[in-house]
């Protein structure tokens, strides 16, 4: 990773290390979640769902932000797409997973042109958020409501399945990884 990253939603102010940059939010913004990825040319790129379930990004430079939610409808119906979480790779930022919320998980390898169901596994259809493990992005962790059973679902094949925790009917808003013990 590129420096330490302080997100402030209110402002939408990105933060590397002891420099800061404004950012143009999109309008209506009250964010859900937000990832932060570099390309392999040190592009940042950032990614965020918002409260009126719109998938956005925006490459470093470029303005207006752009939406990836119409991407989603091919695979849900447009009146229930409702993204409640985002992670991107932290240096490959066409890598992008979206929890849905009633649809579980959809992955993206092109940054966000074409997303696919990777939800084998995973019981419960309520995600929160997402952790990655820093040194190996294939592990992923999904964490979920509380009202449908198992909170928790580790990957470690980038999404293609989903094993469920022993953690169960637990409000799960937040993980983070240790990357000396994923």
């Amino acid at each position: 990773m590129k420096g330490v990253k302080v997100i402030c939603t209110g402002y939408m102010l990105i933060g590397l290390l002891s420099a800061w940059t404004h950012v143009e939010s999109p309008p209506k913004l009250s964010v859900k979640d937000i990832s932060i990825g570099y390309d392999e040319y040190g592009r940042r790129y950032i990614y965020l769902v918002d409260e009126i379930n719109k998938i956005f990004y925006k490459k470093k430079g470029d303005f207006p932000w752009d939406s990836l939610d119409h991407r989603l409808y091919q695979h849900i119906p447009q009146q229930d797409v409702n993204p409640t979480c985002i992670i991107t790779e932290p240096n490959n930022s066409d890598t992008v997973y979206v929890g849905i919320e009633g649809y579980k998980v959809y992955k993206s390898e092109n940054g966000g042109d074409i997303w696919e169901p990777k939800y084998n596994g995973i019981t419960n259809p309520y995600p929160r958020c997402f952790a990655m493990d820093p040194l190996y992005p294939n592990i992923l962790y999904l964490g979920c409501a509380s009202a449908a059973g198992v909170s928790v679902f580790k990957t470690e094949d980038g999404g293609e399945n989903w094993i469920p925790s022993n953690l169960t009917d637990v409000e799960v808003m937040d993980i983070k990884v240790n990357p000396a013990n994923n």
